[in-house]
């Protein structure tokens, strides 16, 4: 009777993440993308993310963390398990964000300050880029600690210190171009 009881709120925790997860799914790739800057590399990120939610759905503890941030610290974490092996078989080629845009010079000028910030980003250390760009998707900062297991004050501390390195690489790359 317990462990039947036991399987059923596991059963029903399972559905809720995954439910969850579909809602996030959108979010979840484009935090891959943002990284990894390719489409099918985004698409394989968030098909072994949603199939870590579904492996460890039984290990989710609603004390330790909220739904999101359990996600997206899974997300992260392939994320970056993926730039490892793509470093170790040397093949990270960073690509162009695409964006789409009823005016074709407006897709010109946008096409080239993402590519200008993407270079700029891909100087930073990955765990940098990788909190820099899950913190412009809107997560709290609270919810970052949790994500990347550390405190909020360290959170800050290291936001303000990559988009200071980012302001400053935007600096000399301006001075370069002029």
């Amino acid at each position: 009777m317990i462990t039947e009881k036991r399987e059923q709120v596991e059963a029903s925790q399972q559905d809720y993440l995954i439910n969850r997860a579909l809602d996030l799914s959108k979010n979840i790739y484009k935090t891959a993308f943002r990284i990894v800057r390719n489409k099918a590399d985004a698409e394989d990120i968030t098909q072994e993310t949603f199939i870590k939610i579904i492996r460890y759905s039984s290990s989710y503890d609603s004390n330790l963390s909220e739904p999101d941030t359990w996600i997206y610290t899974i997300t992260k974490s392939c994320t970056l398990s993926y730039l490892r092996l793509l470093r170790a078989r040397e093949k990270y080629k960073p690509k162009t964000i695409e964006r789409l845009s009823e005016d074709p010079l407006s897709i010109l000028i946008r096409k080239e300050e993402v590519d200008r910030i993407s270079s700029l980003l891909d100087e930073l250390d990955p765990m940098m880029r990788s909190l820099i760009i899950t913190a412009t998707e809107g997560i709290d900062y609270e919810s970052l600690a949790r994500v990347f297991n550390t405190k909020t004050i360290t959170i800050k501390s290291r936001l303000h210190r990559g988009r200071e390195q980012l302001r400053r690489k935007l600096e000399e790359d301006q001075k370069r171009v002029a």
